[in-house]
């Protein structure tokens, strides 16, 4: 689908995107700078990118090799290289003090903590395991202040998170304070923790999301929102 045009995304991606344009239409030079994590494949950034005949540098940090290959063929397939990026990243808060550990879904153990920053693909599960023992960095493990250094995005205008994880805003720590909106993904067990950071943030207006679902809120399209009025 994503070849021919076709994309899969958030309602409060869309949002925030016509809500910038609309903003900034008579502005020629302004870009729309964008990171999102955990994209899996990079439709909203595609999308945005179209929507907005190029006026956008935007990165995903994704952690699936294959995903990100599938990603960066979209990107060249729809004229966006140079404007829409796809890195491969296992994103974490504390990348000297933890390992990825993977699992094949028929081969998970009860005791297995997969609280923190879980990856699911179609084969395997994974997720970072934090180790008391000095070990040798895992060179895709980074945090989300470190890439966004690295880019040298002076601001973000949308930081998107794309599954419920309280450890990617404590990695954000620095964005969160260049970034105008933040869309992170919900599935109802970090709503209060995310509605903290986004206060300590100093984020003027905060979006809870109400579940349609009464067995509760998809992580995949369910997003608490903070926003600054400027």
């Amino acid at each position: 689908d994503r070849d021919i045009g076709r994309f899969h995304c958030t309602t409060d991606f869309y949002s925030e995107v016509e809500f910038w344009w609309l903003s900034n239409k008579d502005r020629p030079d302004a870009r729309l700078f964008v990171v999102e994590v955990a994209c899996w494949l990079p439709d909203c950034l595609i999308w945005a990118g179209r929507r907005l005949s190029g006026r956008i540098s935007a990165t995903c940090l994704e952690a699936d090799d294959m995903a990100v290959a599938a990603g960066r063929r979209s990107i060249k397939l729809n004229g966006l290289e140079g404007q829409v990026h796809m890195l491969q990243r296992r994103i974490t808060s504390s990348p000297e003090h933890v390992i990825w550990d993977c699992r094949h879904h028929y081969d998970l153990q009860h005791d297995d903590n997969i609280v923190t920053n879980v990856h699911i693909s179609n084969d395997r599960r994974c997720w970072f395991r934090t180790v008391e023992d000095k070990i040798d960095p895992d060179p895709l493990a980074t945090s989300i202040d470190a890439e966004v250094a690295r880019l040298g995005f002076g601001r973000v205008d949308i930081l998107k998170l794309a599954f419920s994880s309280v450890d990617l805003l404590r990695s954000a720590e620095k964005t969160l304070a260049i970034t105008d909106r933040v869309l992170a993904a919900n599935d109802g067990r970090d709503t209060e923790e995310q509605v903290r950071w986004l206060q300590q943030a100093g984020f003027d207006e905060i979006q809870i999301p109400m579940p349609d679902d009464p067995a509760g809120p998809s992580p995949y399209s369910s997003y608490v929102v903070g926003r600054r009025h400027v």
